[in-house]
């Protein structure tokens, strides 16, 4: 990487498949971060775009995206059925 600004972005975990598994009922949410030498950047509905940062020449930096899936109500495949 060569010495300046650089931004780092990433495809956004669909829960489309998820919901569809565990029925009509379930929500998916993900919110992403960024952590080290690193900012988060969102957009005006606080959702995530990118990390940005500025690395010098034998700069060593660690920029880590983290994704927290959220999944409300649903049923688990293969759970119990009714009282145990």
């Amino acid at each position: 990487m060569y010495p300046g600004k650089y931004a780092i972005s990433e495809t956004l975990f669909d829960t489309t498949n998820l919901e569809n598994q565990l029925g009509e009922t379930t929500t998916g949410t993900v919110s992403t971060t960024a952590t080290g030498d690193c900012t988060s950047q969102f957009n005006y509905l606080d959702v995530f775009q990118n990390a940005t940062g500025t690395i010098t020449n034998g700069d060593y930096q660690r920029c880590e995206i983290i994704d927290t899936i959220g999944i409300t109500s649903g049923v688990v495949p293969g759970g119990p059925v009714g009282p145990v």
